[in-house]
């Protein structure tokens, strides 16, 4: 009699207990449960990834957005991948002299566009005063690309002769000054040198700047 009455409220202490389990191991159960959280041995690839993904959006100019790369990790990563994202792009103890840092890859673009506009060499070097030694490589990738993207072989041109007209050497100038300020140069007669003498220096700067800034030729 005894063990028949002990054995349904064993079963119902049981079934108890397995509640109070499933309770525990419950995502919205007190002090949650998160199979990542708490978890010395997990592999720190999910962090790691999101890092070094928002350093390279960073040097590359892109907006901050670590969505751009969750197809990279699994889901139950996601969450990690972002912290790590979040510290790579900026990270959150920078020092004021260093936050051009994100900058240099545009800023090595730009050289390299100017650089090959002016028909130079392919050369970053020639321009570093204008970034730090640890942002050497996020410059030269910016230059080079720069650079490939917008050199074309200039055409010979012809030498200055002594015997120029003055109308010649104007409407060199002129010609000078128009093409820069269209392909977004400033305004600098002397990367022009080989078109003038210096006789004709002062009347070939004067055709420039009118042709920079739009005004007619007086020729």
């Amino acid at each position: 009699m005894t063990s028949r009455l002990l054995t349904p409220f064993f079963c119902f202490w049981l079934a108890g207990l397995g509640c109070g389990v499933a309770q525990a191991q419950s995502p919205g159960s007190r002090g949650g449960y998160h199979p990542y959280v708490g978890d010395v041995n997990l592999p720190r690839e999910g962090y790691d990834l999101g890092f070094n993904a928002g350093r390279t959006d960073a040097a590359r100019g892109l907006s901050r957005d670590p969505r751009r790369h969750f197809y990279r990790v699994p889901l139950g990563l996601r969450d990690e991948m972002v912290v790590g994202y979040n510290d790579g792009y900026r990270p959150a103890a920078a020092k004021p002299d260093d936050a051009f840092g994100p900058e240099t890859y545009k800023n090595g673009q730009r050289y390299g566009r100017e650089d090959a506009r002016q028909g130079l060499s392919n050369n970053y070097r020639r321009h570093r005063q204008n970034f730090k030694p640890k942002f050497e490589q996020s410059f030269r990738e910016g230059y080079e690309l720069g650079w490939r993207d917008n050199y074309r072989p200039a055409p010979p041109r012809p030498q200055p002769q002594e015997q120029d007209s003055t109308a010649a050497v104007y409407r060199r100038g002129h010609q000078a000054g128009a093409n820069d300020a269209r392909n977004g140069l400033s305004p600098y007669p002397d990367r022009h040198e080989n078109l003038y003498t210096t006789r004709t220096a002062k009347i070939f700067r004067e055709g420039y700047a009118d042709g920079y800034h739009r005004r007619r030729s007086v020729y």
